[in-house]
């Protein structure tokens, strides 16, 4: 198993795109400061599960709007666990 730290520092030389064991998830909040669009988000991740933009939210998501920060997480989890019954 490679030790997370050298895995990251491959990801960062490379700057291309990211090939997942699992399944990645996206959402997008409009208060954030940079919102990648979903061509990004599948270009740069080889398994994108998951891309939602909401309508509420920004930077700290979590704090601002917890219940929706809270569905969004569980979306994403529902979602790769259908692709991975598939």
């Amino acid at each position: 198993m490679p030790e997370p730290l050298l895995e990251a520092r491959e990801i960062v030389k490379s700057f291309g795109r990211v090939h997942a064991l699992r399944g990645a998830n996206f959402t997008v909040f409009p208060g954030e400061v940079y919102q990648p669009s979903r061509r990004w988000a599948e270009r740069g991740y080889s398994k994108l599960s998951y891309f939602h933009e909401v309508d509420k939210g920004g930077h700290f998501a979590a704090w601002e709007e917890p219940l929706l920060f809270a569905s969004e997480m569980r979306a994403g989890f529902r979602s790769q666990q259908a692709d991975n019954a598939a």
